[in-house]
C-alpha cells in the first residue's frame, strides 16, 4: 500500500508530460520547457537536502562499513536464490508496457495512424496517466485486502497483455473506443507496487537493499530493452509520407503483449516461500 502510494504521488509527474507538456511547448518552444523542468529538478534538490533528516538509528548497525568485496558478495547472494529470476523477468515487463504507450510509442501511433497533432495527443495520452496514478493505489490496497502477491499480479500481467492484444489485433479502432482503451491501460499495469511488495516480503533484512536494487534495474532494463526491440521491430516497415503504417504498430503491440504472456509463465512457475 505504501508503496502504491509513493508510486502514485511520483506518477502525477506524467500528467505534465501529456497535455501539459503540449502546452508548454506551443506556446515557449521545447527548449524554454526543458530549462523550466531543469530548474525544477533543482529547485526540488535543494529541498530535499535541506529539509530531508535521516534517522542516525537505522545506520547504526551498518556504522563499521563493508568492503567492495562483501557488497558484490551480497549480490551475488541475492542472484543465487531461488525464485529470483522469476521475479526480475516479471519485472521486466511491469513498467515497461505502461511505458511502451504512454512513454514511447503512443504519441507517434495517435499521430501517424489517426493524424492527431500535439494538443490532442497530449490529452489522450493523459487518460492512461491518471488511471495509472489511480490504479497503483487500488493495486496496492487489494493485496492488502486480499493478502496476495502473485495472484494479483499474474492478474494486473494477463490483463495487459489482453489489451495490447486486442489493440494489436483492431489495429485502428473508432476514435471513442480508443479513448476508453487508454482510460482502462493505464490502470492494468499500475500492478507494480504488488510485485514490488513481493520482492520486499521474500528478501532477508540484510539483503533487502541489493535485492530492491536488482529488481528496479530489471523494471528500467526491461523499460530500456523494450525501447530497443520495439525501435527494431517497427523499422522493419516502410514509412509511408514519414508515418508508420498501422500493421507497425500492431506489431509492436502484439510483440509486447507475447513477451508478457512469456513471462507470466516463468512467474507461475515461482512457488511460495523466501528467496
Amino acid at each position: 500500500m505504501l508503496a502504491g502510494i509513493q508510486i502514485a504521488i511520483g506518477t502525477i509527474g506524467t500528467l505534465f508530460v501529456t497535455a501539459p507538456l503540449a502546452f508548454a511547448s506551443a506556446t515557449i518552444g521545447w527548449r524554454a520547457t526543458f530549462f523550466c523542468v531543469a530548474g525544477l529538478v533543482v529547485a526540488c534538490t535543494g529541498l530535499i537536502a535541506l529539509v530531508v533528516r535521516e534517522d542516525p538509528a537505522e545506520h547504526a548497525p551498518a556504522a563499521h562499513g563493508e568492503t567492495l568485496r562483501e557488497n558484490f558478495a551480497g549480490i551475488a547472494e541475492v542472484v543465487r536464490m531461488h525464485g529470483f529470476w522469476a521475479l526480475f523477468v516479471m519485472n521486466l515487463v511491469s513498467y515497461s508496457s505502461y511505458a511502451i504507450i504512454v512513454g514511447l510509442w503512443g504519441g507517434p501511433y495517435l499521430a501517424h495512424v489517426y493524424g492527431y497533432g500535439l494538443t490532442a495527443r497530449g490529452d489522450l495520452l493523459m487518460l492512461p496517466a491518471i488511471s495509472q496514478i489511480v490504479g497503483v493505489v487500488v493495486w496496492g490496497h487489494a493485496q492488502r485486502v486480499t493478502g496476495s502477491y502473485k495472484a494479483l499480479v499474474l492478474a494486473g500481467a494477463l490483463m495487459t497483455a489482453a489489451a495490447l492484444g486486442l489493440l494489436a489485433l483492431i489495429g485502428k479502432p473508432e476514435p471513442w473506443i480508443l479513448a476508453l482503451w487508454l482510460a482502462v491501460f493505464g490502470f492494468l499495469p499500475a500492478y507494480l507496487p504488488v510485485l514490488i511488495a513481493h520482492g520486499r516480503s521474500l528478501l532477508p533484512p540484510h539483503l533487502v537493499g541489493r535485492g530492491m536494487t536488482l529488481f528496479n534495474i530489471g523494471s528500467m532494463g526491461g523499460t530500456f530493452a523494450v525501447q530497443f526491440a520495439s525501435g527494431a521491430l517497427i523499422d522493419l516497415f516502410a514509412p509511408v509520407g514519414g508515418a508508420y503504417p498501422v500493421d507497425a504498430y500492431r506489431a509492436v503491440f502484439a510483440a509486447q503483449a507475447l513477451a508478457v504472456l512469456l513471462i507470466c509463465g516463468v512467474y507461475a512457475t515461482m512457488r511460495p516461500g523466501r528467496l
